[in-house]
């Protein structure tokens, strides 16, 4: 079984391609959610690249993933498979080509630490 959180139900990932933009917030009644995208370590510099913000069915499905995962352990740290093929096959998809292209590109910001996902209720406390 797998979970994910009221406020993402609510409120949910971009459809689409959100472009350059740095964030991307979202209000369904007394729930608030904003994704700030951010960077990631690039093994060919050396140095640090700027990603995008999740997008998509596949962002949508690696995050509900994600979070089953986290409560399933009790841990903040999800162990992935070795590789990005094995991981997509562990999600139930096909590992042609194109899918795996559209993982790695819609949900590219699930690697460690590269973005942050404040969720709020109004009224309530923050979750």
């Amino acid at each position: 079984m797998d979970f994910l959180h009221t406020v993402l139900t609510q409120t949910g990932l971009p459809f689409r391609n959100p472009g350059d933009a740095r964030t991307w917030e979202r209000q369904q009644g007394g729930a608030a959610l904003r994704i700030e995208a951010g960077a990631v370590a690039d093994p060919r510099t050396g140095g640090f690249r700027t990603v995008g913000v999740p997008f998509g069915e596949k962002a949508r499905l690696v995050l509900i993933h994600l979070t089953g995962e986290a409560l399933r352990t009790g841990s903040p740290v999800v162990d992935v498979e070795d590789s990005l093929t094995a991981y997509v096959r562990g999600l139930g998809l096909p590992t042609d080509g194109r899918t795996i292209g559209t993982v790695r590109s819609s949900s590219r910001v699930f690697r460690p630490r590269p973005c942050g996902s404040p969720t709020s209720r109004r009224g309530g406390r923050r979750r």
